[in-house]
């Protein structure tokens, strides 16, 4: 008799006229109280209020089954109230203020909230069926977003107070105790007991709040009934048509008749558990192999009003696995557990609805597939409950609404078009069917079932696809990786099965391996296998050509502590004196300066540095430049290969224009050293193909930096030119290979000419008499005008104009350049508030704003090293947050998702491992 919109009604009237120990006890028959304690307050407070409007619509016992108009009106009202009080300020923190969103634009932002508010699924339930779903969702949903910002005390109390308003929100319970307890693993013994406590303390403290009125004066007998309604084991295993595995494999197993009514409780129970395994298993796994790593690495900071930013304070590494791990928990306990309503599919939906509008922007991957595809079959799925409410067209309507909002074209889906289009034709078919055919008076249920078996294997695919993402999450985190070493410490870089190089890393794992503080670990970074399985002791035995040690407790510092950036400025310090030394001009007095170039032994100490960490210009600079200058590069083929091996890792640091440049002059003349020499022993690498694929590869880094590139490709066009120069002065070569270095030189022109720069007239000042020169003349005017059409765009793109007041790209970039990072991010917030962001000038900004931050955190630890008071302290300290902050903003960026890197690595300019060990120094 009537529905859900009756029981809530039902539920003002008892609250406001009974006491509140005979709420969950008064005539259960009829609608009783079943839901805990906090949807009885909020119904209390509805129903005083409604009793203040009109006493007939809340009158005990006499009001049952009115539905007057008025009535409604109010009742409906309700919903939009708690609406916009919970629901909607979640929703929109969540999408203006979260780390997972707020680098994107604000149009992007608003698409997203109303993307999340027009939800059609939670609209039909809350405001047509008649519930309020809408606040333990909102309620959950806020506290997400206090665990993404590290405030877990107020994320734990929300949560709370989710549990307190529906026991659906249980679904979400052991993922969020995992990542609590994870967290306080990974925060080690004293901070990581501490905000244990204080967790403990305040969701119990909560609990009893939620409980106090039932708990006084007669303990514990007015506590039962609550806990008896709230959970419903006397009930069925299912009710109606849900499409749960339960029901739906009920179509050719009978549960009920193979088990008996006590035993399926604990079947499901024991089903629903192994479910979600997985989930607490990639929570807590990083917690227990890393025990302490948090500790390590986020010391205590002083903040700018001098409070203490402590540790606990920081969401752990883990809250990028959050949203998957919610949505998986969630649909585990939907698939699996006991008494599920078909209501209940509102519950995944919302965190696969926010891993939906966090998807990368560019491309329409797996998590925005997914989430609209559950969307549609979430609410396909309640079709029979809505069909009976009278909603048909606002089924319809909402569901095409939310579609045509949001852009979703099954047509153009890329990874799931095949599963969408049969599972969309099969839901067409089956609602005609229902239009059109009557069921058979033997199968009067034969079009719900339909609907449950069609529901249910989506929702078992989807089950599935959050399993596999979560392991591939977890692998990229490290989670599930086995350890190659029996050190104490925890999550370590995994080595390839080779034993010689590194495994590529996603972003993420950098929270979770050794690199957190680990100082006994032995890892790298990728740079290059004689390197980077370094200890630092075995660095000091291959050190070459070394006749004065350096003083001993520096590098033993640097043995204790290999990855703490700090104690390098020193050593390298020490070590170029050592080095001045030991040369020959002894006696002359000179001042030594960090950046010198310096012998062996700073060599060996910045060999030593950027193996385990990533170095900046400041760094690379002097290291290569040495290297250069002292191996056989023109007839050892090892050392040849170790300063190309220098130079990749260098490349695969931070971006760095000086460090490219360096790279192209030192390819250009080593070859030609190389072909001057003229001898049968000349190696490979110098020659003239190995050269111009380096150079190739060079510029195409540089082209990220539209006011630079030209320090690497000026020098390369012009090697080429007079390359060409060359074979036509020699006489000797045919007229196909003369031919082929014209198309060479060309090409390399008309790409250049693609490419946004700042120097179009030099390079057009270049290509014109080449053209002139090797070109016929009928050709001359052609191959210019298409140079000109071809660099409209390019130019367009440089010289863009936008923002309150205008501002044009390139000069926002020549600013940067030569004022530092401040101009840097204010760079970057024009570019994220232009009309149409572009991911990719957004990262290359990103990578040369990090360069900028990383060489200014570095000046600060030399300027730190050099007079150690409270100023260079207070600098160092800025310029390290800034740092951090800087890559916290990046990473939330980039890292919509981790296996956005995992998967991409080998492709990427910058490859997942090298992001890794880029923010390993940060601090992050």
């Amino acid at each position: 008799m009537y529905g859900d919109y009756e029981a809530q009604r039902h539920w003002l009237e008892i609250t406001y006229h009974l006491p509140v120990r005979m709420w969950y006890k008064y005539d259960l028959q009829y609608w009783g109280l079943d839901y805990p304690p906090l949807t009885a307050y909020v119904s209390w407070i509805f129903g005083y209020i409604a009793n203040k409007i009109n006493p007939a619509w809340v009158a005990l016992d006499s009001s049952r089954g009115i539905e007057l108009p008025n009535s409604k009106i109010y009742m409906r009202a309700t919903v939009l109230v708690c609406d916009l009080l919970i629901y909607l300020p979640a929703l929109f923190y969540f999408a203006t203020k979260s780390s997972l969103l707020r680098h994107r634009s604000i149009r992007a932002r608003h698409v997203a909230f109303f993307t999340l508010l027009l939800q059609p699924a939670l609209i039909l339930i809350d405001s047509g069926h008649f519930q309020y779903n809408s606040v333990m969702l909102g309620l959950t949903c806020q506290a997400f977003n206090y665990f993404l910002e590290g405030q877990d005390l107020l994320g734990a109390i929300c949560f709370v107070a989710s549990l307190g308003f529906k026991q659906m929100a249980l679904y979400y319970s052991p993922a969020v105790f995992s990542y609590l307890l994870g967290k306080c693993l990974l925060l080690g013994w004293k901070e990581g007991s501490t905000h244990l406590i204080r967790i403990g303390l305040v969701t119990v403290l909560s609990f009893i709040v939620l409980f106090l009125p039932f708990l006084y004066p007669s303990f514990p007998e007015n506590l039962l009934p609550p806990i008896q309604r709230i959970f419903p084991f006397a009930r069925g295993l299912f009710e109606d048509k849900v499409a749960n595995f339960w029901c739906t494999s009920n179509v050719v197993f009978k549960w009920n008749r193979h088990f008996s009514a006590s035993l399926l409780p604990k079947l499901a129970t024991g089903l629903t558990a192994v479910a979600f395994m997985p989930t607490m298993w990639a929570l807590l796994s990083p917690g227990i192999k890393g025990f302490g790593s948090m500790a390590s690495l986020y010391h205590t900071e002083a903040s700018v009003d001098g409070t203490e930013n402590k540790k606990s304070r920081r969401p752990a590494p883990t809250v990028s696995l959050l949203a998957h791990s919610l949505f998986q928990c969630s649909l585990s306990f939907f698939l699996f557990s006991f008494q599920v309503h078909e209501k209940t599919i509102l519950v995944p939906l919302l965190p696969v609805s926010l891993l939906m509008i966090t998807s990368a922007p560019t491309v329409e991957g797996s998590d925005w597939e997914w989430g609209v595809l559950l969307n549609n079959v979430g609410c396909f799925s309640m079709w029979p409950l809505l069909r009976r409410d009278g909603l048909s067209v606002q089924y319809v309507s909402l569901l095409a609404l939310w579609n045509y909002a949001i852009g979703h074209n099954p047509f153009r889906q890329k990874s799931l078009r095949a599963l969408t289009l049969a599972v969309y034709s099969a839901i067409f078919v089956l609602h005609i069917s229902e239009l059109v055919i009557s069921p058979p008076a033997r199968y009067p249920d034969i079009f719900p079932v339909l609907n449950t078996l069609i529901s249910g294997g989506v929702f078992g695919l989807a089950w599935l696809w959050s399993l596999k993402r979560l392991v591939e999450l977890s692998w990229a985190m490290g989670s599930l990786g086995t350890q190659r070493s029996s050190a104490p410490s925890s999550l370590r870089m995994n080595s390839l099965s080779n034993g010689t190089r590194t495994k590529p890393l996603a972003v993420q794992e950098v929270f979770s391996s050794s690199i957190y503080g680990d100082n006994s670990a032995t890892g790298g970074n990728g740079h290059n296998s004689q390197r980077h399985s370094v200890s630092p002791a075995s660095s000091m035995v291959r050190r070459r050509n070394t006749s004065v040690l350096p003083p001993t407790q520096s590098l033993e510092r640097i043995g204790d502590a290999p990855y703490d950036i700090k104690i390098y400025p020193t050593c390298i310090k020490l070590c170029l004196e050592q080095d001045r030394l030991s040369s020959q001009d002894v006696e002359e007095e000179t001042t030594i300066s960090i950046d010198d170039t310096g012998g062996p032994l700073a060599a060996e100490v910045r060999d030593m540095m950027v193996s385990v960490v990533s170095g900046t210009s400041d760094v690379w600079l002097p290291l290569l430049r040495y290297k250069a200058s002292t191996l056989d590069l023109l007839n050892n083929e090892e050392d040849a290969k170790a300063l190309l091996d220098l130079f990749h890792a260098a490349q695969n640091d931070y971006f760095s224009i000086p460090v490219l440049k360096l790279q192209a002059k030192t390819l250009i003349k080593l070859n030609e050293e190389s072909n001057e020499q003229n001898s049968s022993t000349s190696l490979e690498h110098w020659s003239d193909q190995a050269v111009r694929e380096q150079l190739q590869s060079i510029a195409n880094l540089a082209s990220a930096h539209m006011t630079k590139s030209h320090d690497v490709w000026d020098p390369w066009i012009k090697w080429e030119l007079e390359k060409i120069d060359e074979l036509f002065d020699a006489g000797s070569a045919s007229e196909a290979e003369k031919q082929a270095a014209i198309s060479r030189v060309d090409e390399l022109f008309l790409t250049r000419i693609k490419q946004p720069h700042s120097t179009f007239a030099a390079t057009s000042d270049m290509y014109s008499p080449f053209v002139s020169k090797y070109f016929p003349p009928d050709e001359y005017e052609d191959k210019l005008v298409l140079a000109i059409r071809m660099r409209e765009i390019p130019i367009k793109q440089l010289t863009w104009r936008e923002g309150n007041p205008k501002r044009v790209r390139e000069q926002l970039e020549q600013r940067a350049v030569s004022a530092g990072l401040a101009q840097w991010k204010q760079y970057l917030s024009w570019e994220f508030n232009a009309k149409k962001p572009q991911f990719k000038l957004i990262t290359a900004v990103y990578e040369k704003a990090l360069e900028c931050a990383a060489r200014e955190r570095w000046q600060a630890l030399c300027g730190a090293v050099t007079e150690e008071n409270e100023a260079t302290k207070g600098a160092l300290a800025l310029a390290e947050q800034t740092l951090y902050d800087l890559w916290d903003e990046f990473l939330s960026y980039q890292v919509h998702d981790i296996y956005f890197f995992a998967s991409s690595f080998a492709n990427s300019r910058l490859s997942s491992s090298k992001q890794a060990q880029k923010a390993i120094e940060s601090g992050y």
